[in-house]
């Protein structure tokens, strides 16, 4: 029995016994059970696992993070059985009706084997009767058989609690958990939906439109007179390595397509070791923070490595938006900087800057090649005109990036959240 702290080995086409995080190795996991997606997704060091999801390439060493019964799949299991077994408010209102009903329905079973047996025995039914080869007892038995399985309140009783299990399991498979018959039964009340933007309108697979190289574009003596030290001249390469290093621990879409574009540029980008990670933070809705140093792979024959101190020594990177830079202190207004990243959000584009040591080396702006989903217009569409509901959008993006993809799903702008934080999205909703 695996505990918190053990560390587990998965070979290579293993399913993950537990809820965990890659301490050694690297691989790709098939977490279509969880998330829907078909893709793999990478893991590397300090990537989240989750039980019940397959390692299809790689071997990878996972240190257990949750107990079994505390794992991501018991978690939807427990929701969803317990969505079936609690009770919906209708479902009482149905009990105790049947409380008063049952005993009614049994009341009018007797009396109308009563009158049946009686006119049955009658003179009068002895005539007129046809008692089709029964007995006259159970040719008035059946009349109250009859009454009763017909007025059954079983019916009354079991529809609910079986409406709700049907249900909410068809939901679960569809991906959507809810979370008790009480909440399935206010479905109905529902006048507000509110979308996601990334992965949810759009497609959330973006593309890498411009890579500037910032000490080409931009007059390299200002971004020093403000650095205060002297800039390591980066090649392209070398920052396509280091944005490789700082993105592909990461799980985010906008992290995805910036790997993609260093390993087209830089096709040796996976296999460089001149850089290597030493600590990694993601802040959500902001960006990633790292700690990147230089390897020491010019050592002598004495053991001493030929690089200077100054090389050796590690050197903070940021890679994320603008608040981020904020969060930092980045000094973004030197030489019209500024006024280009404004430029490329405006076009309705997501925009990364990377900073190395301080400065800033790499602006990157992403787009997806579809603004939106090829069904998003269709659902919005129905949602509000033949439901009559209103749809709001929120997210973590720009402003421009937002209302481009508002627009043309018209959502209206009094309805659209933008560089929003996961805890601000929660408390919109």
């Amino acid at each position: 029995m695996l505990v918190v702290g053990d560390v587990v080995k998965v070979i290579n086409g293993s399913t993950i016994p537990v809820d965990g995080v890659v301490v050694k190795g690297d691989g790709l996991v098939n977490e279509s059970m969880l998330t829907g997606e078909a893709k793999p997704v990478h893991k590397q060091g300090s990537s989240k696992v989750f039980g019940g999801t397959m390692l299809i390439r790689g071997t990878i060493l996972v240190r257990v993070t949750r107990a079994a019964e505390l794992s991501a799949v018991n978690q939807i299991m427990k929701l969803v059985e317990s969505a079936q077994s609690a009770k919906a408010p209708i479902q009482g209102m149905a009990d105790k009706i049947s409380r008063y009903f049952v005993p009614t329905i049994v009341l009018l079973a007797l009396l109308s084997w009563t009158f049946w047996f009686s006119f049955a025995y009658s003179e009068y039914g002895r005539t007129v009767l046809y008692l089709g080869g029964q007995t006259r007892f159970i040719f008035a038995f059946n009349f109250g058989v009859s009454t009763l399985v017909i007025a059954c309140p079983c019916a009354l009783g079991l529809a609910t609690p079986t409406a709700v299990m049907v249900g909410t399991g068809i939901a679960a498979s569809f991906g959507c958990l809810i979370k008790g018959g009480d909440v399935l039964e206010n479905i109905n009340r529902i006048t507000m939906v509110v979308f996601d933007k990334t992965g949810t309108l759009t497609a959330g697979t973006p593309q890498v439109k411009d890579l500037v190289d910032v000490l080409k574009k931009f007059k390299p003596n200002q971004v020093e007179a403000y650095a205060g030290k002297a800039i390591q001249p980066y090649s392209l390469d070398e920052l396509l390595s280091i944005l490789y290093l700082c993105e592909a621990t990461s799980e985010h879409p906008l992290a995805e397509a910036m790997v993609a574009k260093a390993k087209s540029v830089y096709r040796d980008v996976d296999t460089d070791k001149k850089f290597k990670l030493c600590k990694f933070k993601n802040i959500n809705g902001e960006g990633v923070v790292t700690e990147i140093a230089c390897s020491d792979l010019g050592e002598s024959e004495t053991g001493a490595t030929n690089k200077p101190e100054s090389e050796r020594a590690s050197f903070q990177v940021l890679c994320g938006n603008d608040k981020l830079m904020a969060r930092f202190g980045i000094y973004l207004k030197f030489n019209n900087f500024h006024l280009n990243l404004q430029s490329l959000e405006q076009e309705g584009k997501t925009v990364v800057c990377m900073v190395v040591a301080g400065v800033p080396r790499l602006l990157i702006s992403l787009e997806e090649d579809h603004l939106t989903k090829p069904e998003a217009l269709g659902v919005v569409t129905y949602l509000r005109e033949v439901l009559k509901m209103r749809v709001a959008m929120i997210t973590g993006d720009n402003q421009h990036a937002a209302m481009k993809v508002a627009h043309h799903l018209e959502i209206p702008p009094s309805l659209v959240t933008y560089r929003a934080y996961p805890k601000d999205k929660k408390l919109a909703v």
